[in-house]
């Protein structure tokens, strides 16, 4: 005897509340005929909202309004955007980026507006108040406090565009609200902040104090590039000692391109020394886990080394700013740094380069040799007897 297959939602809740029931995640679920057709839509974790939707078109129906072909009507950026993160962000690696610009930013301003009803004009007032915010990472005792930068605006505006356009993809609203050529992006200037020598000894020193892996952290970004992600997520089997190489594979970098790193003898010297306690090359013994940050570390040092406005991903400018000074061609440190367009490189060097140093001391030596010559002063003094000063200081006392 076949059995029949199992249900995908619980009968029982669909016989408590009519046209409504919840599926295998636990959203609630509007189940209509209309027109002669089936219409099934996902309204989300709240049975109250469920059943205001369903409310909506019942009381519709006679003027033929086709409302749940047109939830962006009714439901709210809120309402969706925990529906994308769930659904989509949960998916990417930048899903706590997104999670935390959302809960911290967009939902705040942007969270009982209607899908439909975000326009331009709230998208302008959104990047003017986030213009005037100061960075929250800091603490607000700092000397100099840094304002939310135009390049953290402009993402969080694209993660409002992917979300709008989303839910089109999804038949929320029919079509965007609005007309993004017209929403202007701001300018984003080229960081061109590195760690110079002199910075590089005082925090060196400092690390070893401030956290127990800081100190080796540093050696590997400041000589191989790499991102903190993908420092601290670094595992014993993609270090290869003999050949002298690091291979990352692409599921774990940020353009999702794999890529084989050489490994310098300072690098290799670190990684020998370090005791392999767990599969990950940072261990953190407390959590029995890899170490996930070392931020609060590195501004401990940065602090107690007087070092000022300079940030972690400040150490991969510093090694393709060192290489560029060196003479190395921008493709040869482009793939180094596994980016995907030399024009990305470009913006990772800082302008003063060893050429630009040879250039300003040539124009020193050249006002050296324009300069008159030590014979000329000489012989200008010795016009100067002290006859002839003696003669000059009396007429200024006459004068006088």
């Amino acid at each position: 005897m076949n059995k029949s297959p199992k249900p995908r939602t619980n009968p029982s809740k669909r016989r408590r509340f009519k046209n409504l029931f919840q599926n295998n995640r636990g959203d609630w679920c509007i189940d209509l005929s209309q027109g002669g057709r089936r219409i099934i839509r996902v309204i989300g974790k709240s049975r109250l909202r469920a059943e205001d939707v369903l409310a909506a078109p019942k009381t519709d129906l006679n003027r033929g309004l086709d409302v749940l072909r047109k939830p962006g009507l009714i439901m709210t950026f809120q309402e969706f955007a925990a529906e994308f993160l769930n659904v989509h962000a949960i998916q990417k690696k930048s899903y706590r980026r997104d999670k935390g610009a959302l809960d911290h930013h967009l939902i705040p301003f942007f969270g009982f507006f209607k899908l439909s009803d975000i326009k331009t004009q709230a998208i302008e007032k959104y990047k003017n108040k986030r213009s005037e915010e100061y960075d929250g990472r800091q603490k607000e005792d700092a000397e100099e406090r840094r304002v939310i930068s135009g390049a953290t605006i402009n993402r969080e505006v694209a993660l409002l565009k992917t979300i709008l356009n989303k839910a089109v993809e999804w038949e929320k609203i029919e079509d965007s609200p609005l007309k993004w050529k017209r929403v202007k992006k701001f300018a984003e200037n080229g960081r061109e902040r590195y760690l110079s020598k002199t910075e590089k000894a005082k925090l060196f020193i400092e690390a070893s104090s401030s956290s127990p892996y800081l100190k080796n952290f540093l050696i590997l970004a400041i000589n191989t590039g790499l991102r903190k992600g993908e420092i601290l997520g670094l595992r014993w089997r993609d270090v290869e000692l003999a050949s002298g190489e690091i291979v990352l594979e692409r599921v774990r970098r940020k353009n999702k391109r794999a890529l084989r790193m050489p490994l310098n003898r300072v690098v290799l010297e670190v990684l020998t020394s370090m005791p392999r306690y767990s599969e990950y090359v940072f261990y953190n013994p407390d959590t029995k886990g890899p170490v996930k940050d070392v931020r609060t570390a590195f501004e401990t040092a940065c602090r107690a080394a007087k070092i000022k406005n300079l940030r972690i991903h400040d150490l991969r400018r510093t090694f393709a700013t060192t290489l560029s000074g060196k003479g190395f061609d921008i493709a040869t440190i482009s793939s180094l740094l596994g980016h995907s367009s030399i024009t990305m490189t470009q913006s990772y060097i800082t302008p003063i380069s060893e050429r630009m140093r040879k250039a300003v001391d040539v124009m020193a030596d050249a006002f050296d040799e324009e300069k008159p010559s030590n014979s000329t002063e000489s012989r200008k003094k010795a016009e100067r007897s002290p006859e002839t000063v003696s003669e000059e200081s009396q007429k200024a006392e006459y004068i006088q």
